[in-house]
């Protein structure tokens, strides 16, 4: 025989508001439960077992303890104390601290390392990437790439020597004031956006999305002296593209010999880019041409 529901004390507005503030998940099923059936969107336990995925066994024992202990007797939730935490809240600080140094970690096995030796605690690599990156929001401190061939003695001398560098480039036949840019490109492109999805308890969600590769170029010069800048769009990153770049900046400044700082890329020193007679390419010290 069907059991009748029991009276639910409280309004449909009173639950609503107990709902939304709520963020403790088990309590928040529970004044689901109760908000479905007093305004009427669930008539049955059966009802409200499928609209919040649970059994209608689950539904019956959380009616029968309103009954008996009210709201409060509900929402008394037992929540296990959990694992004690590998490190302490002062070691987690003292950690903190180390990671935000400029020297930092550049892995995290480094990390488990040093955590050993200050503290004496063993943690597994795993342990320490879910304490760092998602408790801590740290990052480890991994150096850019750099081509073996790069000579730093090089590089040093041209941060060293920049403005005798730059006067080098000027052709000494130059009557034009002389401006300098600094140049790059980039690349800029779709990602598929992932969003989440509401579904039952227990049910995994799915999401169907469509892959695209769509992307562009953005070509850019700029001055720091003055703030001027110059950007162009293209499909694709190549010698003409970076001609038709050189042609157009060269248009548009027609009135001043203009110094354009740029890397060593492949397409920057094409043999069959022709150089605007106003552009001087200036490149940075790196790995020799072709290597």
């Amino acid at each position: 025989m069907r059991k009748d529901m029991p009276p639910i004390h409280e309004d449909v507005e009173t639950l609503k508001q107990r709902f939304t503030a709520e963020r403790q998940r088990a309590k928040r099923q529970r004044l689901h439960m109760l908000y479905l059936l007093t305004s009427q969107q669930a008539r049955s336990r059966a009802q409200v077992a499928d609209l919040l995925g649970v059994s209608r066994n689950t539904i019956a024992q959380w009616l029968t303890t309103y009954v008996t202990a009210g709201l409060d007797g509900l929402l008394q939730v037992y929540v296990p104390a959990g694992k004690v935490p590998a490190l302490a809240p002062d070691q987690v600080a003292i950690l903190q601290a180390k990671l935000a140094e400029p020297a930092g970690f550049a892995s995290y096995g480094a990390i488990r390392t040093w955590i050993n030796t200050t503290f004496g605690t063993t943690m597994t690599l795993n342990a320490v990437h879910k304490l760092v990156r998602y408790k801590l929001g740290a990052k480890l401190k991994v150096p850019r790439p750099t081509n073996p061939k790069k000579k730093a003695a090089a590089v040093t001398d041209f941060k060293t020597d920049f403005v005798t560098h730059l006067r080098d480039a000027i052709p000494a036949e130059n009557q034009q004031p002389v401006r300098v840019w600094a140049s790059d490109e980039s690349r800029v492109g779709l990602h598929t956006v992932h969003r989440r999805r509401i579904t039952a308890y227990g049910i995994k969600p799915i999401g169907i999305h469509q892959h695209r590769f769509e992307n562009t170029w953005v070509f850019g010069a700029v001055e720091p002296i003055s703030g001027a800048s110059h950007f162009m769009e293209f499909p694709t990153l190549n010698a003409a593209m970076v001609q038709r770049f050189l042609d157009d900046f060269a248009g548009t400044y027609p009135d001043s010999l203009n110094l354009i700082l740029m890397d060593n890329s492949s397409t920057h020193r094409a043999k069959a880019l022709v150089i605007p007679s106003n552009v001087v390419l200036v490149f940075q010290p790196g790995a020799p041409f072709g290597s």
